[in-house]
């Protein structure tokens, strides 16, 4: 499914969708440090396994409560439409 058109949402839905692609690609940059570091000690591997699970469980906070508003305020939006934050093509600046 192609990106929700930034017109199509009120202006603080789309503040906070592009806070959670920021998010979403912080996240990925502890993953990839995770996956490339070699021979660092037990506590730095620790620290950033946490690092990354705690962005991953506020991501999916922000996700569930902004899915369950939407469905309030009558937009909504399915976890398809949410699955746009983190598509290759979306740009974040």
């Amino acid at each position: 499914m192609p990106p929700i058109p930034p017109q199509a949402l009120p202006r603080p839905i789309q503040a906070e969708m592009d806070t959670l692609r920021k998010q979403y690609h912080s996240l990925e940059n502890l993953i990839a440090r995770l996956k490339t570091l070699s021979g660092g000690t037990l506590a730095v591997h620790q620290e950033l396994s946490r690092a990354a699970r705690d962005e991953s469980k506020a991501i999916a906070t922000k996700i569930e409560v902004r899915r369950s508003h939407s469905r309030n305020l009558g937009y909504g939006l399915s976890r398809s439409d949410l699955v746009t934050l983190h598509t290759p093509d979306t740009k974040v600046s």
